[in-house]
């Protein structure tokens, strides 16, 4: 009972969904990210019942931007010895992580990071009332050198 897994692990449990659900492996793991986002608003009550209230001062994108550093920082908190930060460039937010365990050890030639993604769209998504478009461009598993993923700016006020 007391034996962990590892990154290593975790990724490859990640690909088995994907590969065994073929097409509909992506959209699977977006949505456990998306679920995965209710837990840590269930673990997180008080916290999130406080943001809520201020965000509606705020707008779309600002709230947007408040959720995506809130990730970044727990994230921080969780990993210490991972790179893991935020951008802004173009009108365009980017969560970037540079030892994602979504895709530790993994190869492709495309984008294989559903689950980081569909937290992000979810965790913005709660945040600001507006579906903004999230997408990785960058994956450590067509080695590149971090995943990123970039949020599209909303043109809601």
């Amino acid at each position: 009972m007391g034996k962990t897994f590892n990154g290593y692990d975790y990724a490859r449990i990640l690909e088995t969904i994907e590969i065994t659900y073929g097409d509909r492996g992506p959209r699977i793991l977006r949505r456990i990210g998306k679920e995965s986002f209710h837990i840590v608003l269930r673990e997180q009550p008080g916290w999130m019942n406080t943001g809520k209230r201020v965000f509606k001062l705020w707008s779309a994108n600002q709230r947007s931007q408040f959720m995506l550093e809130a990730i970044v920082e727990s994230q921080r908190k969780i990993y210490p010895n991972h790179d893991i930060w935020m951008e802004e460039k173009n009108g365009e937010l980017a969560y970037i992580e540079q030892n994602c365990l979504v895709c530790y050890g993994r190869k492709s030639s495309h984008p294989v990071c559903h689950l980081t993604t569909g937290f992000i769209k979810e965790a913005i998504h709660w945040a600001s009332d507006v579906d903004f478009e999230v997408r990785e461009t960058s994956c450590t598993a067509m080695e590149d050198a971090y995943c990123r993923f970039v949020i599209a700016k909303s043109t809601a006020t």
